[in-house]
């Protein structure tokens, strides 16, 4: 026991974290592996761009400005 919290416990955590850690890392592989090939990230950023100016272009022409 350490602390009160029995070994169990401690040995259970600690392969849950390995595990999650694992999962992750390979998870942040399989993306970063993803959005190279092929230039599916730079595809994927260019249509958020667009999107996103799109909607600053239609926002900043919903409020008339008194000096336009």
């Amino acid at each position: 026991m350490l602390h009160g919290i029995p070994r169990i416990y401690w040995t259970f955590r600690y392969i849950w974290s390995a595990i999650h850690v694992s999962l992750v890392a390979i998870f942040a592989m399989w993306l970063t592996l993803y959005l190279v090939n092929d230039g599916r990230g730079e595809q994927l950023f260019d249509d958020w761009w667009i999107w996103a100016q799109d909607i600053h272009y239609q926002l900043a022409n919903l409020i008339p400005f008194p000096w336009s």
